[in-house]
């Protein structure tokens, strides 16, 4: 049984652990409430049975499992989290925006300087280490990230490329993921970068890499993102209710190549001197000192 107290936030951090465990009918009701939260508020408990396709005493032994002891304490805290990431989104870039022109540029500097020691946690390193040995025995790495994330997956490509072959870019045709993703082999690996705001279709391309056995990556600024359950690896990030920031996603990303470079010296040293004679040589880059 869960017994998490509080918010449904607090809660999900302990059934994301207990996800895997759940029966096939538990996982479609929790898929369906951290998908529709903005709906359950307005759903009877037959009406949430029914959408999931499960009876309502399968409904019911779920809640009690998970610590709600009547549907209408579920609905009352499903309804506080929904307003919660409603005032999360757009409204914290909007919040931000406001706040430094009134403080200056050295609040946003001051604010991503306090981000950054927040996301540094023992669980946090230990997670960045769990990745690079994924990555490091996988035959083949993509990269995806889509809408806000796609910048940062393209950074990340973008570090690794010069010494790491393995990495691959998921991010530029949508329309093509699957076409990319079907020749990735089992145990292959997909580093998903899934920031605010999330969508339908980086969760669908989890799903697949999960049933085709392929190991995922998940680095997140949402606690409760329904990719976690799915994943080999979940980090996640200090998401601030006041603002909306990339900074940490950067900094683990950044945390990621370099430890894989150093785990991969000296091949690494050389690939990167390689690759900075070859731009010098062809005037790609300034090759003076």
């Amino acid at each position: 049984m869960i017994t998490g107290e509080g918010s449904l936030e607090s809660k999900i951090f302990e059934l994301i652990k207990e996800y895997k465990n759940f029966s096939k009918k538990q996982k479609a009701i929790y898929d369906y409430i951290i998908k529709n939260a903005y709906n359950i508020s307005m759903m009877s408990a037959a009406q949430l049975a029914a959408a999931v396709n499960v009876g309502e005493a399968t409904l019911f032994r779920f809640l009690k499992q998970i610590g709600y002891e009547t549907y209408a304490d579920l609905k009352a805290d499903v309804h506080t989290y929904a307003l919660n990431e409603m005032n999360s989104n757009y409204l914290q870039l909007i919040t931000k925006l406001k706040s430094d022109k009134e403080n200056g540029p050295g609040a946003t500097i001051r604010r991503s300087i306090d981000l950054l020691e927040k996301t540094v946690s023992p669980g946090t390193l230990q997670l960045i280490n769990q990745a690079v040995e994924l990555m490091l025995n996988a035959p083949q790495t993509g990269v995806l990230g889509l809408r806000s994330s796609k910048a940062v997956a393209l950074y990340f490509e973008y570090t690794l490329l010069p010494f790491f072959p393995k990495i691959s870019q998921l991010s530029h045709d949508e329309l093509y993921l699957y076409d990319r993703l079907q020749h990735f082999t089992k145990d292959s690996a997909v580093f998903l970068i899934a920031g605010w705001p999330g969508t339908k279709s980086a969760l669908n391309a989890a799903r697949y890499c999960a049933e085709a056995g392929i190991k995922i990556i998940l680095l997140t600024n949402n606690p409760t993102n329904p990719i976690a359950p799915l994943a080999d690896v979940a980090i996640t990030v200090l998401n601030p209710r006041d603002y909306y920031s990339i900074v940490p996603f950067v900094a683990v990303l950044e945390a990621i190549a370099v430890e894989i470079a150093f785990r991969m010296s000296p091949v690494s040293d050389e690939r990167l001197k390689n690759i900075g004679e070859v731009l010098a040589r062809y005037g790609i880059v300034d090759g003076s000192k």
